[in-house]
């Protein structure tokens, strides 16, 4: 799949430390097939998240008003010509277990 926009279910968004990582979200867009979305301040996601919740349950203030879809600076797309080598290695991992 290429090409997905974001809140299709064809397409996510990368957050946390990792997603700083250009070469990092490349290798994971390839492992899983899918474009990543990659979001301004994505390394503090997490935490951004969490006190959005709290602010919810603090205030009682409409979702809507207070979690908004952050617009993604980048898309990786999965290069087409690496992700079989991946799924190759996937399965390979997944037996050691």
């Amino acid at each position: 799949m290429t090409g997905g926009e974001p809140g299709t279910g064809n397409s996510f968004q990368i957050v946390g430390g990792g997603s700083r990582s250009r070469a990092w979200t490349k290798i994971l867009a390839n492992v899983l097939g899918i474009p990543l979305h990659r979001l301004p301040d994505g390394e503090r996601g997490a935490a951004f998240g969490a006190a959005r919740l709290a602010r919810l349950a603090a205030t009682g203030e409409d979702p809507r008003a207070i979690c908004r879809r952050p617009a993604p600076i980048e898309t990786i797309e999965p290069d087409a010509a690496l992700s079989p080598a991946y799924a190759e290695r996937q399965i390979r991992f997944r037996s050691l277990r």
